[in-house]
């Protein structure tokens, strides 16, 4: 059973996961409309306020919507035929009662190479093909308590809400990508005219460029985008860290949830045959600065200290 310390320590992980989120969410899009304002926009104090609460709940919200588009374009799920259907719902209702869960979930099976579970959205839990067939049902009903724990705790929301509010800054850097193109072929004009003609004569077309812009009220809102482009990536790389870390931690707290439904030594043995599939990434500065999992066998570990197994 969790401890009084390991609960705090919980809550206190999920309130930095939701406010690190929450965070982000609000500075990109009071960046964007900062970078509106550049561009002549104006807004009263209270649209202002409205909008950036309309974005706070669409980012929080995407994974209702978001997700059915990128099962359909970016993931290789599919419904699960009757036999496969038949195994999951056994194993699945199992975990459902002992956690006293009524909630209605999907699940779907993963076509990708490998052995695995993982969670998404709001509702949907896919199990590969691979793993089906590897682990037995008691190591798969470790499995699906664990994603389980993911959906319950919404950390699937959460991170969604963060790849929707990192979409705004693409979508202007893929713009101002377009914009960048042009202004390269002038100043490759203007470099040729320097080295090959005259100095002077690309120094003055450059200027009267910077004046044309200036004129039309260009050049403010290009320093602007350029600026909000170079600060979302900063800000991206400052949170990613912080994101990352925390769903480090979900990992385990996740374990330690099929731990307690019961599945804890199940869990275990899934996850050893997931680590003698094939070499595993342990390098801490590679899983600290990249990964969203602990490593493995860390975890396998943590679940032998959790089921009594290791003193």
């Amino acid at each position: 059973m969790r401890t009084y310390y390991t609960s705090n320590l919980i809550f206190m992980t999920k309130f930095f996961q939701v406010f690190i989120s929450a965070i982000y969410v609000i500075l990109i899009i009071f960046s964007f409309l900062i970078l509106l304002e550049l561009c002549g926009f104006r807004f009263s104090g209270l649209t202002v306020i409205l909008i950036m609460t309309g974005w706070v709940l669409f980012c929080f919200y995407s994974a209702y919507f978001r997700t059915p588009l990128d099962l359909l374009f970016f993931h290789k799920l599919r419904r699960p035929v009757a036999a496969e259907k038949w195994m999951l719902d056994r194993c699945f209702r199992e975990v459902l009662k002992k956690a006293g869960c009524s909630k209605q979930f999907r699940l779907l099976i993963d076509e990708s190479e490998g052995i695995g579970a993982y969670a998404t959205g709001h509702n949907i839990i896919a199990v590969s093909r691979n793993a089906l067939e590897y682990f037995t049902e008691e190591e798969l009903k470790g499995v699906l308590a664990h994603e389980l724990g993911h959906l319950l705790s919404k950390d699937c929301i959460i991170l969604t809400a963060m790849r929707t509010a990192s979409d705004l800054p693409r979508i202007v850097s893929f713009v101002f990508a377009r914009v960048s193109m042009l202004l390269e072929t002038g100043f490759a004009f203007c470099d040729f005219l320097t080295r090959r003609v005259s100095a002077l004569l690309g120094v003055v077309i450059l200027i009267l460029s910077g004046i044309y812009l200036y004129k039309w009220g260009l050049l403010i809102p290009i320093i602007g985008v350029a600026a909000f482009v170079f600060l979302s990536n900063f800000q991206w790389r400052i949170f990613r860290f912080f994101t990352l870390l925390t769903s480090r931690f979900t990992e385990y707290k996740q374990d330690a949830f099929a731990c307690e439904l019961g599945y804890g030594p199940e869990l275990r043995e899934a996850l050893l045959k997931i680590s003698q599939e094939g070499p595993q990434k342990v390098n801490r500065y590679q899983i600290i600065m990249n990964s969203t999992h602990p490593i493995i066998h860390n975890r396998i570990r943590k679940l032998e200290e959790l089921t009594g197994m290791r003193a």
